[in-house]
């Protein structure tokens, strides 16, 4: 499977409500680079989870619509929107 494959595999899979896909797709020493509304962040693997297990208490459903993906080698990197609710709508 090609690195930009892989990528995709994983942000199509349900991670926000199946924290077990952490273990299928992120190695030991992955690293997310992500820059965002309060800057840039560099997360580890552990880092990543407990975002993750943050959003999974916060939302009641999130999923995420790619809009680029680009590979050089074996460096992937994304463009996405997140779409949520919040545990508050009914």
């Amino acid at each position: 499977m090609t690195p930009k494959k892989l990528v995709k595999a994983f942000y199509e899979s349900d991670l926000a409500n199946n924290l077990s896909v952490f273990s299928e797709f992120l190695h030991p020493d992955c690293s997310l680079h992500w820059n965002n509304s309060k800057g840039f962040s560099l997360l580890n693997k552990n880092e990543i989870i407990e975002l993750f297990e943050d959003i999974n208490s916060s939302y009641h459903s999130m999923r995420m619509q790619i809009s680029h993906m680009l590979q050089d080698g074996n460096f992937v990197t994304t463009r996405y929107t997140m779409f949520v609710t919040p545990i508050e709508t009914p």
